[in-house]
């Protein structure tokens, strides 16, 4: 079990924000940009289409950015579940 010490160095303290960022834009944000005393990023809707507009904000770059390696790596993933399931149905294990 944990020491005490130990859990205080990995408490992390955000914005509020985050969570609505993180829900809006299905991926988990870093949360170094919302704690406390930084200036928040600002605060896009995911109802604006950005190539509509014909301006793209830095945030909503950084945002698409977090957005292709989550698929990247969800891609991966079921790659590897894929032929995981498949050595085992061959009856070879990890």
């Amino acid at each position: 079990m944990p020491c005490a010490d130990h859990l205080i160095h990995t408490l992390h303290l955000f914005a509020m924000q985050w969570v609505f960022d993180s829900a809006n834009w299905r991926v988990l944000i870093p949360t170094e940009r919302y704690a406390p005393g930084k200036p928040l990023p600002p605060h896009l809707s995911p109802f604006v289409n950005n190539e509509e507009e014909g301006y793209a904000p830095d945030f909503a770059q950084e945002i698409a950015r977090l957005q292709v390696r989550k698929q990247s790596l969800a891609h991966a993933n079921n790659h590897w579940c894929t032929r995981t399931q498949i050595l085992h149905a061959q009856g070879i294990s990890l």
